[in-house]
């Protein structure tokens, strides 16, 4: 799990302005706080999580507003510390997170196991054997989403 406070400014080449196309909402997979378990991630090895006080509506406003910076050839973009990305292959304006203030990168695994929390409704018993009888999981991933979870349940609270 990498956390990353979005302290530094944005990336070198990176012009302020609006992206190449109007930024759109992000998958719910990156949700913290509304991920369910039919939300499947996109394969490969990492997957970036959104803790549930970012306001993700500002930044796409902030972003549609030319307030971002923008990296055109690579499709980035850096608001309020946060780096997120656009599908370069796609001319939705899709937006994903990256890197930043409120971001928390993780394996595939880790967001599997956070996923099966989601199907049990919580860290049940039903969860945790379905995790431990999964050769893929290890203690490290379920310890993970253990924190991934109490970060949803603090951010509901509030």
């Amino acid at each position: 799990m990498r956390r990353d406070d979005g302290s530094s400014g944005p990336p070198e080449g990176f012009v302020q302005g609006l992206p190449r196309e109007p930024a759109r909402r992000i998958a719910n997979r990156h949700m913290i706080a509304t991920m369910t378990w039919g939300d499947r991630a996109e394969v490969g090895d990492r997957n970036t999580m959104i803790e549930p006080w970012v306001d993700v509506r500002a930044d796409i406003d902030a972003i549609n507003g030319g307030k971002a910076f923008c990296h055109r050839a690579s499709g980035r973009i850096w608001i309020h510390g946060r780096l997120y990305g656009t599908h370069t292959d796609r001319r939705t304006g899709t937006i994903f997170p990256i890197s930043g203030a409120g971001f928390i990168g993780i394996s595939s695994a880790q967001h599997f196991a956070v996923r099966t929390f989601a199907r049990y409704n919580g860290i049940t018993p039903a969860a945790e054997y379905e995790l431990a009888c999964n050769g893929k999981i290890t203690n490290e991933d379920i310890e993970v989403a253990r924190v991934i979870w109490a970060i949803r349940a603090a951010g509901r609270q509030t």
